[in-house]
């Protein structure tokens, strides 16, 4: 039982230094200082906002109503030009908009290139999204562009990281998987040996 607590301990402190090692680029990205600190927001303060009501995880999300025109929030962090990078977040929808010429808009874009762009998407759940990328400059904008005229959508933990972080904690994690199973197999080996 010692080996496992300290292989699980082991395995808990690598995943922490590969945290540390290339840390979250996003800024306040699940959104935790209670407001918009570090995003610039595009719209009308009174519809847009950082909300206790429904968060993915910690204590905030992000919460867009937007009436008319379409809001936008950005971020602009620096990159290193040519490197990948991962983007993740968690998005939820409100129920579809019935008004044809209006309907609930959400996209997200890196530098003006559409990643996802979604029209009347269907209210529910948080989802989660990622997409990889490649920088094309020192310095890359991430925008979320929105439209809710009857209620809030969500969005929380955003986070930018380079892509051969992702591809550690991967190994990381098989690596753990392995030991895991090594050291349960060997005690079952060792008690039906007894």
């Amino acid at each position: 039982m010692r080996k496992i607590l300290l292989i699980i301990a082991g395995l808990f402190g690598l995943a922490l230094l590969t945290n540390l090692i290339s840390p979250n680029m996003i800024v306040n990205g699940d959104f935790e200082t209670g407001d918009f600190s570090s995003w610039t927001l595009i719209g009308n303060p009174q519809n847009n906002g950082v909300d206790t009501g429904f968060p993915h995880s910690g204590l905030y999300n992000a919460v867009f109503g937007e009436k008319d025109a379409l809001g936008s929030l950005s971020q602009t962090i620096h990159t290193q030009v040519g490197a990948a990078y991962v983007l993740s977040f968690w998005f939820a929808p409100d129920s579809p908009n019935p008004e044809v010429n209006m309907p609930h808009r959400f996209s997200v874009s890196i530098d003006n290139h559409v990643l996802l762009d979604l029209t009347n998407p269907q209210g529910g759940d948080y989802h989660h999204y990622s997409y990889r990328f490649t920088a094309a400059s020192k310095t890359t904008k991430l925008t979320f562009q929105f439209r809710d005229k009857t209620f809030f959508m969500k969005l929380d933990d955003v986070s930018v990281i380079p892509a051969a972080t992702v591809i550690q904690l991967h190994s990381l994690y098989y690596v753990g998987t392995w030991l895991l199973d090594l050291i349960f197999n060997t005690s079952e080996i060792k008690e039906n040996n007894r």
